[in-house]
């Protein structure tokens, strides 16, 4: 259990930099950020600085617990999140996205984009990303970045209705990073 904590925490950290998501590793420099890891022993606390997954990693002793992640401030990045519901006393989402976006003024430098629960894993789009770096937000980029996210989605017999709510759930998840209103 605290293995996986560790791995989630530094995970955590790599998602501020890397992905959003922490499944994509790669950094760009406008996604280079450090992150703090606090982590609580028996008897006293420890920080550790510099926390990164590529190349190194932490094992946590059975004596120690991780008690927060202390994440830098934000800067030019900007996340957005939407989940799609049948309805809120479902514990699961029917899709969901994340948004990372590194901001140049208005216009987009780099940006992530990773689903939920359309595959067995998050998944990554690089067609949405690529649909949107260089470009400004509008309803019209995220719309489009949205139809890049899915293009070649090949859905199961029993849920076909999920490609359409990704794209919505891209789409959303676009404009809330953006401050934009979501229509």
């Amino acid at each position: 259990m605290l293995r996986t904590c560790t791995f989630l925490a530094l995970s955590i950290c790599t998602a501020a930099s890397a992905s959003a998501a922490g499944t994509n590793h790669e950094t760009s420099p406008a996604h280079k950020k450090d992150a703090r890891v606090y982590v609580t022993l028996v008897n006293k606390a420890t920080w550790f600085r510099d926390v990164q997954i590529d190349g190194r990693s932490y094992t946590m002793q059975p004596n120690e617990l991780l008690t927060h992640v202390i994440l830098p401030a934000p800067g030019t990045v900007k996340s957005g999140h939407y989940e799609v519901r049948y309805k809120t006393s479902h514990d699961w989402p029917i899709a969901f996205a994340t948004v990372l976006l590194a901001m140049n003024g208005s216009t987009v430098q780099s940006a992530r984009v990773v689903m939920g629960a359309v595959a067995p894993v998050p998944w990554r789009s690089k067609q949405a990303e690529e649909a949107l770096a260089g470009k400004a937000i509008t309803a019209e980029t995220a719309a489009a970045a949205a139809e890049a996210a899915l293009v070649g989605a090949e859905p199961l017999s029993q849920n076909a209705y999920k490609v359409q709510v990704a794209k919505t759930a891209v789409e959303r998840a676009i404009l809330q990073a953006a401050g934009l209103p979501i229509t």
